[in-house]
């Protein structure tokens, strides 16, 4: 296309420049909103084709699958209700726990300095760290729901 042909064919060249920002302002609000529309679209092409081969999502992509706003906003207010008196919500048990010393533990948040450390040396990637049995806290309530889970995968 040749410069400003778009300008032309729709007459903006006519606008004011404030015009012309708010025009720019709603097309930037509307690509957003189809890019979320596409998304929406192929994650539920994505389910189907996943309910069809009786796969879960966690099996192809080792990642549980994006929680609604409906689900997201009943975890939020159950989080809420979970909080202590005081600041922050209630501590949460370390899934994780550094083999080699395990004062070392990790749960939630950035990817600590140990465990980046195991990855360098192992040459392994956060996903393949976290499906390991060898790191999980065995102190964790959850530990043998936890390992039997990895174990079956």
């Amino acid at each position: 296309m040749s410069d400003f042909e778009l300008i032309k064919k729709h007459k903006l060249s006519k606008l004011t420049i404030p015009e012309l920002e708010e025009v720019t302002s709603e097309i930037a609000s509307f690509i957003e909103y189809k890019k979320k529309d596409e998304a929406k679209a192929a994650r539920e092409e994505i389910e189907k084709m996943l309910k069809e081969r009786g796969l879960s999502h966690e099996q192809v992509f080792g990642l549980p699958p994006q929680r609604t706003a409906k689900q997201l906003h009943s975890s939020v207010k159950a989080t809420k209700e979970k909080k202590t008196s005081g600041r922050g919500a209630a501590p949460v048990a370390p899934k994780y726990a550094n083999p080699t010393n395990p004062e070392e533990t990790w749960s939630k948040g950035g990817i600590p300095k140990w465990v980046k450390g195991i990855m360098e040396e192992k040459g392994i990637t956060i996903e393949e760290f976290k499906a390991s049995i060898d790191y999980l806290n065995p102190g964790h309530p959850n530990y043998e729901e936890f390992k039997n889970k990895l174990s079956n995968t």
